[in-house]
Order: C-alpha cells, then sequence, then structure tokens
C-alpha cells in the first residue's frame, strides 16, 4: 500500500481516546473489565507491559489475557477491547521506550494464540503496514523504529506457529507477504541482517520442503546468486538451515554454484570457501554470529530436526527460551562428530582465517572454543586446544596492556565453569592441555600449553579429577625412555627425551600443587569462619543447601579438617628420584609406585625426580601444618607422613636398588627415628613432647637427605643422636650462656647446650637452598625458643658477620675454587627453581674441557713473552712478526678464547659465590624472624640489636649487599624493636638487670662514635635504644610513669623529679641507666665528635617522660650552654617536647616549679644573643609560647613573672632587629606576645593568674574530671 495513502489512517489511528495512566492501578485486579464500554482498566495494563522489569511485564501480560478472555468468551466476532488491543500492541513494537517491544512482543503473541478464531494473521499485517509505513520526511531515528517494529511484527506471528495451521490459499499469502517484508527489512539496514535472517529461518521450519521452492525462493535467490566465497554470514546461516529442510536433490537444483555434497554444505571440500563468509560473521562483535551456532551443529551431528506445527505455540513468551535451551541441552558425546572434518574445519577456518586476522576476529575464535567445548565429546577435545589459537589465548594473558586481555581472562574463567560442572570435559580439557604440550613440535608451543594449563587450574580448575592427568604424565614419563633406544642420534635423542621427562614432570607437581591450594584455601576459609561457623557447619541441611554439598563432594571432608595428599604423584617421584625399579620386582610393588621398567634413568632425570619430590614433600607439610591450626611448631599429620615416607623407603629397599647407597648411616637414623618418636608418644611434659617432635622431624628430613647427600646429612643425624641423649639425661634444660650448660663430656670438658647445637646444626642445613627444609629449620627453632639465650645469638651473628670474600686477593683463587667445588657438592640434592638446561649447558662445555691445559700453558708462555718484550726496546717490537698461516693464526684465536674464557669464569664463579653467600645470610634472618614473631619469643633478643646494627654499618656502603642491609633493617625495627614485653619474670629469668644496662651503655657508645648508615642505621639506633629502655621500664629500673606525690610545705624534693618511685628494684641499675643517659646528653650537647643523633634524644623524652625530667636538669643547663645556636634550639625543642606530657608535671606544674627560674633567663639570654639567624631564634620562641600556655592553663603562680620576662625579651628583639629583620619572626613573636598579654590580663583582677578563686576552681574540676 502506498505510503501517502497510508499516512492519513495512521495518524486517526494514533487519535484514538486514551484514558489516563490514573484511572486504573497497573496492579489493580481488571475486574470491571467485563463491560465493553469499560476500556480503562484495559488500558493501564499497556504501562506496565513497557517496564524494563520482567516479572511485571509478565504479569501485564496475563492480567490482560484473562481480562479479554472475560469479554471476548466464545464470541467469534472480536469485541472492541479485542480490537484495540490488537492495535494497540502492533503500534507499540515501533516504541523506543524501555522494553516496549520486548512487552508488546510477547503479549501480541499470547494474544493471537489465545484469540485466532477472533483475530486474523492477515489483519495484524495489515495494520504493520497501515502503522509503520515508511516515508521520506523521517529522520533516521523514526525510521530505525519502524523497521525494528515490521520485524517484531513479522517475528510475533511466527513465534505463535499459525503459519502451518492455515489453509493453503492463507497460508500460501501469509509466507510470502512474510518473506517479502523480511528481505524488505534485510535490504534497508545491515544491523537488522542477522534478526532478518534469523526470522526467515524460522519461516523455512514451517513451510514444507515442497512449499519452498515455489514461495519463499523466488524471494530468496538473490542472496545465493554469487558463489560461496561471496556469500554474507546471513545467507551462509539461511543455506545451512536450507540443508536442514529440503532434500538433497531439490537443494542441489536451489543452489547449482555451492558445492554441496550429499546434501551437506559444510565438508572437506567446502572449507577453503567458508573462511571468508565466517570471517564477515564479526561484524556483529562482540557477539557470536548465530551461523557458528549452525556450523558447529553440523560439524557435531547436532542437527535437530524441525519442530510440528504448534507444538510450543501455548506457551507464548517462554517459547523462545525453551527452545533454545532445548537445542544447547542436546548431547553431543551421542552424536556422530567427524573427527578428521573438526580437525580440518579448524585449522582452516580458525587457525588460518581467524587467528592471522583483526582483533575482533581473535576475540570471535575465544568464543568459538567456549561454544565448542560443552557440544564435543572428550575424545574430540584435543582438536580446538590447537597451537595457534593457545598461542593466541596465552599472549593475551602476557600484559596488562593487551587490548584482549580482558577477553582472554573470560574465556579461561568460562572454560573453567563449564569444565567444572562435566568430570569428562574436565579430564579432556587438562590431557588434551598435556597431550598438546607432548606432541608440540617445538618449545614455545609446549611452553604455551603449560601456561594455559598453569591459567586454568589457578583460575580454579580442579585438575585432580579420577587421576587421568596423574596417569597420562606418568605414562609419558616412562614412554620417553622407551622411545630413547630406538633412536639413531643418541645425543640429540637424550636431550629432547630429557626435555620431555622434564616437562612431565614440571606438569604432575603443577597438578599436585592446585589440588593442595584447593585444601588450603577450604582450610583457610574454615579459620576464617572460627567455631561459630565450625558449629553451623557441622548442623545438618536440608533442601538446597544438601544439594549443593552433594554436587560439591567436598564438603564432609573440609568440615572434618582432612586432606587429601597426592601420595601417588609423591610415590612416583621418590621411587624415581632414589631407586632403580628393574622388572624383576613384584607386580604389586612396581604397580604401587609406577614402575614400568624398561632402562634404567639417568643422573640428571633422577636429579630432576629428587628436586620435585622435595618440592612436593614441603607442599604436603605445609598444608598438614596449615590442617593442624599451627597450635604447635609440628603437627602429628607431618610427623606420619613423613613415617610413611619411611615404609615407602623400606618397601623399595628389598624390591630395588637404591641410585646412592647411604650406608650404615640409613640403618642409624631409622634407628633414632624410631627412639624419638618412642619418646614423644611416652612423655608427659609438653615442653619434652615438643622437642622430640622437632628432633623426629629434623631427623627424618635428614634421613631423606642421606639420599641426595650422604656425608653432609650423616654428620647432623650423629649429631643429633647426641642432642636427643643429652634431652634425655635433662642436660639441655639449662637456660645459662655458655657451653658449662649442657654439662661435662667424657673427656672432662664442657658440653655445649642442646639449643647451641641444634641452632649449629640448622645453620649448616640452611647453606641448602631449599624451601622445604627452611621451613623445617622454622619450625624445629621455634620448638626451642624458650632456651634461646646469648650463645645461641652469637651462632647468628657469627654467621651474619662472615666477610663475602669479595675482596681476597688473586693469590686464594685456587682456595676460592676449592671452596666452590665442596658448595656444588653440597648443593647437588634439592634446588628450588633450578633451570632444567643446566645439563644442556654442561655438555655443550665438555668439548672444550680438553683444550683447557693447552690454553694454560699457552697464556703463561704469552705473559712471560708480553713481559720480555716490554723491558725491550721499542724499535725491537715492531720488527716482531705475527703468524700469516691460517692454522697458526686459528690455534692463536683458540688460545685467546680459552684465556677470555677462564677469566669470565673465574669472575662468574666469585660473583656466584658472593651471591650464594648473601642468600644464606639472607635465610639466618629468616630464621631470626620466625623466632622473633613467635607469640612468646625469647627475651635473649633484646641483645641482638647492637650487632644487626654493627652489622648495617658495614655493608651500607656496599651496593651489592643493599637486599641484606634492607632485610636486617627491617628485621630490627619493625620485628625485633617491637617485641612484646609484659612478662617481666621471664625478662629476668633470662637477662639479669645490669646486663641489660650494660648493653644500654655500649649501644649509646656506638651510637655516639657511629658515623656511617645515614637514616637507616640511625633510625635503627634509635628503636632499639628504645627497646632496651622499654624493657627497663618492664622491669622497674626506670622512673616511675605516675606523676610524683605532692610535697609538705617547707620540703624539697630531691633530684628534680624523685628518684625511681615504687619501683621496687634495685635502685643502684635505676641511678646508672640515669647517668649514662646524662652523660650522652651533655656529650650531644656539647662535643664535636659525638655523633648522637637528636632524634633519638628527642625520642627519649617523648616516650620516657618520668626519665625525661630526671635529665631535664641537662637539657636546661644546655639550652644556652651548648656548643652552637643550632644545638641551643634543639635543646628547646626537647624541652619543649617534654612540656607536652602535662600528666607528669604533678599538681600545678610542680616538677616545672625548679625549672622555671633558669629556663627564664636562658631563653631570655638567647633572644637577647646578637647574631644569631631567624632559623636559630624560632626554636626559644616556640618553647617560649608553649611554656606561657602550659602557665596559664595550671595557674602557676609565677606565670605573671614569666610572662612578664618574656614579653620584654620578645619586645627587645623585636626592636634590635628592625620591620624588616622580624618579618620571618613575626608570627611566633606575635604568638608569644598575645599568650603574655592575656597572662597579665587574667592577673590583673584579683592580683593573681587565672582571675582568683573561681579561675583556680574551674581548674581543679577540670583536673579532676
Amino acid at each position: 500500500m502506498p505510503a501517502e495513502a497510508t499516512a492519513p489512517r495512521a495518524k486517526k489511528k494514533r487519535s484514538a481516546p486514551t484514558a489516563p495512566p490514573t484511572a486504573a492501578p497497573a496492579s489493580a485486579p481488571p475486574a470491571s473489565a467485563a463491560a465493553p464500554e469499560g476500556g480503562a482498566p484495559i488500558l493501564s495494563f499497556f504501562w506496565d507491559l513497557a517496564s524494563v522489569d520482567a516479572a511485571k511485564r509478565a504479569l501485564a501480560g496475563d492480567s490482560l489475557l484473562q481480562a479479554l478472555s472475560r469479554v471476548q468468551r466464545d464470541r467469534t466476532q472480536p469485541t472492541d477491547d479485542l480490537t484495540y488491543t490488537v492495535k494497540r500492541l502492533v503500534r507499540g513494537l515501533a516504541s523506543s521506550r524501555d522494553a516496549a517491544r520486548q512487552g508488546f512482543g510477547a503479549a501480541l503473541i499470547e494474544v493471537l494464540v489465545a484469540f485466532h478464531g477472533a483475530v486474523r494473521v492477515e489483519e495484524v499485517l495489515d495494520l504493520m503496514e497501515g502503522t509503520m509505513a515508511l516515508h521520506g520526511a523521517m529522520d533516521g531515528g523514526e525510521e530505525r523504529d519502524m523497521l525494528y517494529g515490521r520485524l517484531f511484527t513479522c517475528a510475533a506471528v511466527l513465534r505463535t506457529q499459525l503459519l502451518p495451521t492455515l489453509e493453503a490459499a492463507r497460508h500460501d499469502a501469509v509466507a510470502t507477504r512474510l518473506a517479502a517484508e523480511l528481505l524488505f527489512c534485510y535490504g534497508k539496514k545491515t544491523f537488522l541482517q542477522e534478526m532478518a535472517a534469523t526470522l526467515l529461518a524460522s519461516l523455512l521450519e514451517q513451510v514444507s520442503a515442497a512449499d519452498v521452492p515455489r514461495l519463499l525462493w523466488p524471494h530468496l535467490a538473490p542472496l545465493f546468486a554469487p558463489p560461496l566465497d561471496e556469500w554474507s554470514a546471513h545467507a551462509l546461516f539461511l543455506a545451512l538451515r536450507l540443508c536442514r529442510t529440503v532434500p538433497a536433490a531439490t537443494l542441489r537444483a536451489l543452489l547449482p554454484r555451492a558445492p554441496l555434497h550429499e546434501g551437506k554444505l559444510v565438508h572437506a571440500g567446502s572449507l577453503p570457501h567458508l573462511v571468508a563468509p565466517l570471517k564477515s560473521a564479526s561484524a556483529v562483535h562482540p557477539r557470536l554470529h548465530c551461523v557458528w551456532e549452525e556450523v558447529l551443529a553440523h560439524l557435531c551431528g547436532d542437527v535437530v530436526a524441525p519442530a510440528p506445527a504448534g507444538g510450543e505455540a501455548a506457551n507464548g513468551v517462554g517459547a523462545k527460551g525453551k527452545k533454545g535451551k532445548e537445542r544447547k541441552a542436546a548431547v553431543a558425546a551421542d552424536a556422530a562428530v567427524d573427527g578428521s572434518l573438526l580437525c580440518m574445519f579448524w585449522q582452516a577456518v580458525v587457525e588460518e582465517g581467524l587467528i592471522p586476522s583483526t582483533l575482533e576476529r581473535k576475540f570471535m575464535a575465544f568464543l568459538l572454543l567456549q561454544q565448542a567445548l560443552p557440544r564435543l565429546p572428550a575424545s574430540h577435545v584435543a582438536y580446538v586446544l590447537s597451537p595457534a589459537l593457545m598461542r593466541c589465548l596465552m599472549n593475551a594473558l602476557e600484559e596488562h596492556d593487551r587490548m584482549l586481555k580482558p577477553a582472554a581472562h573470560a574465556t579461561i574463567r568460562s572454560l573453567v565453569q563449564q569444565a567444572s560442572s562435566s568430570p569428562p570435559l574436565r579430564v579432556a580439557l587438562v590431557s588434551g592441555l598435556l597431550g598438546r604440550g607432548r606432541a608440540a613440535g617445538g618449545e614455545y608451543d609446549r611452553h604455551t600449553s603449560t601456561k594455559a594449563l598453569r591459567q586454568l587450574v589457578a583460575s580454579g580448575l580442579d585438575a585432580s579429577g579420577e587421576g587421568e592427568a596423574e596417569s597420562f604424565l606418568i605414562d609419558h614419563f616412562c614412554a620417553c625412555g622407551e622411545a630413547s633406544a630406538e633412536a639413531a642420534d643418541a645425543d640429540v635423542r637424550a636431550r629432547q627425551v630429557h626435555a620431555s621427562r622434564v616437562w612431565a614432570l614440571d606438569q604432575l607437581l603443577l597438578l599436585a600443587r592446585a589440588s593442595l591450594q584447593r585444601c588450603k584455601a577450604r582450610l583457610a576459609s574454615k579459620s576464617r569462619r572460627g567455631p561459630a561457623g565450625e558449629a553451623k557447619e557441622g548442623q545438618p541441611k536440608e533442601g538446597k543447601e544438601a544439594k549443593e554439598e552433594g554436587k560439591v563432594g567436598e564438603v564432609a571432608e573440609a568440615a572434618e579438617g582432612g586432606v587429601v595428599l597426592p601420595e601417588r604423584s609423591l610415590r612416583f617421584l621418590f621411587a624415581h628420584a632414589f631407586f632403580e625399579l628393574g622388572a624383576s620386582g613384584r607386580a604389586e610393588v612396581r604397580r604401587a609406585f609406577d614402575a614400568r621398567g624398561g632402562a634404567p634413568l639417568d643422573a640428571a632425570a633422577q636429579r630432576a625426580c629428587a628436586d620435585r619430590f622435595f618440592s612436593l614433600l614441603g607442599e604436603c607439610l605445609a598444608t598438614l601444618g596449615l590442617a593442624a591450626g599451627g597450635a604447635a611448631p609440628t603437627s602429628d599429620g607431618e610427623l606420619e607422613l613423613l613415617e610413611r615416607v619411611e615404609g615407602w623407603w623400606a618397601q623399595l629397599s628389598s624390591e630395588a636398588t637404591i641410585a646412592a647407597s647411604p650406608g650404615e648411616a640409613a640403618a642409624s637414623g631409622a634407628r633414632l627415628l624410631a627412639e624419638l618418636r618412642q619418646r614423644r608418644h611416652a612423655a608427659a611434659d609438653a615442653a619434652a613432647q615438643r622437642k622430640c617432635a622437632a628432633l623426629e622431624l629434623f631427623a627424618a628430613h635428614m634421613r631423606l637427605q642421606l639420599l641426595a647427600q650422604p656425608a653432609h646429612a650423616a654428620g647432623v643425624l650423629e649429631e643429633l643422636r647426641e642432642c636427643a641423649r643429652e634431652l634425655e639425661r635433662g642436660g639441655g634444660k639449662g637456660g645459662g650462656r655458655g657451653k658449662g650448660s649442657g654439662g661435662a663430656d667424657e673427656g672432662g670438658g664442657e658440653r655445649p647446650a642442646v639449643v647451641e647445637v641444634v641452632t649449629d646444626l640448622l645453620l649448616s642445613v640452611l647453606a641448602q637452598p631449599s624451601a622445604t627444609l627452611r621451613e623445617m629449620c622454622r619450625q624445629v627453632m621455634r620448638a626451642f625458643a624458650d632456651e634461646v639465650d646469648e650463645g645461641v645469638l652469637q651462632l647468628f651473628v657469627a654467621v651474619l658477620e662472615k666477610p663475602l670474600d669479595e675482596d681476597d686477593d688473586d693469590d686464594d683463587d685456587d682456595d676460592d675454587d676449592d671452596d666452590d667445588d665442596d658448595e656444588a657438592d653440597d648443593d647437588e640434592g634439592e634446588g628450588e627453581g633450578e633451570e632444567e638446561g643446566d645439563d644442556d649447558d654442561d655438555d655443550d662445555d665438555d668439548d672444550d674441557d680438553s683444550g683447557y691445559a693447552e690454553a694454560l700453558d699457552v697464556a703463561n708462555a704469552i705473559n712471560k713473552a708480553v713481559a720480555e718484550t716490554d723491558e725491550e726496546d721499542g724499535d725491537e717490537d715492531e720488527d716482531e712478526e705475527m703468524p700469516e698461516a691460517a692454522e697458526d693464526i686459528a690455534r692463536v684465536d683458540r688460545q685467546l678464547a680459552a684465556m677470555v674464557r677462564q677469566r669470565q669464569e673465574q669472575s662468574t664463579a666469585k660473583k656466584e659465590k658472593a651471591q650464594q653467600h648473601m642468600h644464606f645470610k639472607l635465610r639466618a634472618l629468616d630464621l631470626l624472624e620466625a623466632l622473633s614473631k613467635r607469640h612468646a619469643p625469647p627475651p635473649s633478643l633484646l641483645l641482638l640489636a647492637r650487632p644487626l646494627l654493627q652489622l648495617m654499618a658495614k655493608i651500607t656502603r656496599i651496593p651489592a649487599q643493599r637486599p641484606l642491609l634492607d632485610r636486617t633493617a627491617g628485621l630490627l625495627r619493625h620485628t625485633i624493636c617491637k617485641l612484646p614485653l609484659k612478662d617481666d619474670a621471664s625478662i629476668r629469668l633470662r637477662l639479669a638487670p645490669a646486663r641489660l644496662v650494660s648493653e644500654l651503655e655500649e649501644l649509646l657508645s656506638l651510637a655516639e662514635k657511629l658515623r656511617v648508615g645515614g637514616v637507616v642505621v640511625a633510625s635503627g639506633m634509635t628503636d632499639a635504644i628504645l627497646l632496651l629502655l622499654r624493657a627497663m621500664g618492664a622491669l622497674g629500673l626506670l622512673p616511675s610513669a605516675s606523676p610524683p606525690p605532692p610535697a609538705a610545705k617547707g620540703k624539697k624534693r630531691g633530684g628534680g623529679g624523685g628518684e625511681a618511685e615504687g619501683a621496687g628494684v634495685d635502685g643502684e641499675c635505676a641511678e646508672r641507666v640515669v647517668s649514662l643517659l646524662v652523660g650522652a646528653l651533655t656529650r650531644f650537647y656539647t662535643q664535636k665528635k659525638c655523633r648522637l643523633h637528636t632524634k633519638l634524644v628527642g625520642e627519649i623524652l617523648r616516650r620516657q617522660p618520668a626519665l625525661g625530667w630526671r635529665l631535664a636538669p641537662v637539657v636546661v643547663t644546655h639550652l644556652r650552654a651548648a656548643r652552637d645556636p643550632f644545638l641551643c634550639g634543639e635543646a628547646a625543642h626537647h624541652l619543649g617536647a617534654l612540656l607536652l606530657h602535662k600528666a607528669q608535671l604533678g599538681s600545678g606544674a610542680e616538677r616545672l616549679s625548679p625549672h622555671l627560674p633558669p629556663v627564664e633567663a636562658a631563653l631570655a639570654e638567647l633572644l637577647g644573643r646578637p647574631g644569631l639567624k631567624a632559623k636559630h631564634l624560632a626554636p626559644p620562641l616556640k618553647l617560649a609560647h608553649a611554656l606561657l600556655r602550659l602557665l596559664r592553663a595550671e595557674a602557676h603562680p609565677a606565670a605573671a613573672r614569666t610572662a612578664r620576662t618574656l614579653r620584654g625579651a620578645v619586645e627587645a628583639l623585636h626592636a634590635r632587629l628592625g620591620a624588616a629583620g622580624a618579618r620571618s619572626l613575626h608570627g611566633q613573636s606575635q604568638k608569644v606576645l598575645a599568650a603574655a598579654a592575656q597572662i597579665e590580663a587574667d592577673g590583673e583582677g584579683n592580683g593573681g593568674v587565672g582571675g582568683g578563686a573561681k579561675k583556680k576552681q574551674k581548674v581543679k574540676a577540670a583536673r579532676e574530671r
């Protein structure tokens, strides 16, 4: 119909009378809607049909349908309400307000289905053409709304499923009109093409295959006129839908230019032609085009037959969503998937078409991976985990600024979510990545698959499954040895086999660690919930909670605190690291340890297995310690796991050969473990049980180290045996310092204490770079923390102060090389983070080792010749001839290269040795930190501050030792100097008061002489001295923190603030402390060479105010007697810090009264001293202001006198400097003058400060409150 004829009609329909929205509430019951003339209630439902709330839209649609049913009843002709409702619903499809299209479209579907006898489909299409006609006066937005309205009208008609029920004539007419309308909208706007194609596909399902060529093909044929390469993604989607509904013969006639094969468009021959149409599907970015769903359905054999006519029509609003869910829920495992076709399609379209293209198409490949994985059977998952796609995914996750990083993270999370809900998919995903890494053509692809697996595991993928991944990796590890025997090139093949084995071991360790991390997360969550959460978790649950727990299957285990350990991986690594399992062993033993027989492993493979075994063992022990709650340094679960490992050793000893036999030390270590285990179970004392458990843990680790480093471990086990005997005799309970605390040995000499021997052994073990051994050392050290004394700390200090041998002479190079060899032997067993490529480098170096001797001889000859030549004349140098023969030149080049290489290796070895030494010291500091963070740290740690400060002063100027300096400063300031000191009895038991005073004296002496270190050392010194003063305060060696009691009239207080009142301890030590500080402050103010930091003095006065008032006479004396104006200003700062503690001043500032006259005189003298700069005058002015404010607040009797004195001094200062000179001091001096004026004004009323008795009463009442 022409637009000119329909426009006035549409305008007339829009002018129909409408009721206001307040005529009836939207939620009111439609009780009065039965009368045809009562249209107001029906009108009210249209407001809610456009709501953004889906529930409100559904309620409004249901209410509207019920109201129309009561009005229409059994009538065959539409009532006025029904006619108006249909018109209003059709018109609302063109509205862009809120969710009008969704609500009106759903309501229209319901109305057409419910009243299909009274409302004809043709009438709806006529209304669409009348109300949504396009004309040239429309702008872009209006035209878009009309086109959307036309599409939604066609969609509503198709969703009713009424088309197959119409008689033939009406069916043909409606089908033709729908096809023409959809193709019209398809050609108008590109953003409507996908929606129009989807509706055309729905139309194809409702038209019989015989009628498609007659009714629909005349309209669809132009879309398929070009070759397949030039089709759009929408045309390809329609063609794939045609393959579902149209027989092969008919389809071949309709698509003569398409490469069909047995009625299918997706086959091996058409894949190159499908790349271009599928790449064009990125036009709907960021969504995935509907064509991909159809392509995957054809690839997976998931082609759903068209639904019967009217099958879902009655469901109305939910019909589309239910049908889509049923299609997605098709089980891919039951379909016949052509694996070869899937592989070819993925390579041609994804790897070669999407991945090398734009970022939008890479993102489309990510979405396609998410769509494909749940549809494929487990055996075909490896096809979609292609190297190109994995590389693209991992590259997107590498840097934070990658544009595809959010999409890659979303893909990883989606894969984890899908795999978590499907155990077969989870196993297939993990095995597919492992298989991709095993069969990778290069190291880059192998690393890519490894990174992908790590990303999935880190995102929450439970890769444990039922052991399929472990079996896969173990089989691959064992198969490498069988394949190596068939290789032609032995060297190359050996390297490849080693790399494959190391990769399998790394993945095995990754999966085991992931399982332990999940256990740790559950245990951490349980500990955060606390006892209340545990009690709630232990109660029986019903309904949804019980169903969710059944799905997870781990709640019971988490509630009981159980931990599932990867024992299979542990057994496999232990057996293959230290034993040679032949084919003669029993079948059950070989099966328990996954022994496959074949050729024995080489040393590199065994070393790799040993490294992973110790690393995984440490992870398991840490998880068991977390499960125990950390109540004891060593948990029973850790000891039980080590006991099981001992059982594996005993089981393998009778069936296999130990690679490196430990000899008699293994049997001796087993007897020691049995004795310690027996003593632990028999011990009644908690402390003795704790120490036995710690020694048992230590001995168990050392016995395992016999398999890796037999020499060192055997010596440690022998020392541990002596420690166990000493503990049994009770000789290790002494807390005294020195070797006499352990008793006398057989020769009459004094034996060291057990704690000293254990600490020495722990430090020797820390030389090995092993995280497992470091954690063991922390646990053992915490168990013996109660007995740590000064002798133990001296062992740590000796390690930290040991020189790094970086500045040795060249004469000691041979000794250094020997030490390097010894350290290399010590580090052969277990290493954290060692590169597996080191063995390859060693193989490369073997070729040049034979020329070392020759190179050294030639180097010596050349050096000798150069020395002789330098002594001769320069003319003779010119006469010497260089060799001209190529062989001679090549020989000289080799010799020079050997010399350069030797020098480089010597330098590298020296640097590595220094770095290893520094790392050893860092591990020792880590052990000290673990000791300091104990809930009850040993008091002897107070004596560790001075040695750490001396160490910091030594290394502060060495840039290479910066990490050691930072770690030492952090340990001192943030851990040791913040030790809790509440139990004074424990301090007195370990440290005598005289020892603390002596340590304070040494620290003060060090502070006065220290000239290096800068702010780091100065801050550490301040914190260390404050720590000692805090400890002395806990022992009562400092003056009391409470204000002094009031003195009787006529009696004076001694010492300007009292002695150590109420201390109840040795007064001699207290007086010695005061004497030390008085001497240090005197030297600070008077001696130029004294390096005491002013911040230290200020912090002492601020944090120990009672002690500060004992030192106040020194500060007051040097307020004007210091050696320079700067120190006079510092004295003013220090005295001001004392004035801030008003609680220590006593009633009426009694402690200040004896010092007030000299302070007044000193301030007046300072302010009147000529030649002082403004920066020197500012501190006295601040002190004067603070003093006046304090005197006024306390209503001190001498306030008026002090105010007059200071006001006169400030006025004289202004007169002397003049207006220009006093400008920088104007603000501070005005404060002093204002405070003095206030005091004088307060004293004018009744002759005293504070306005008489009333003011004093107010001050007294405020103090009492």
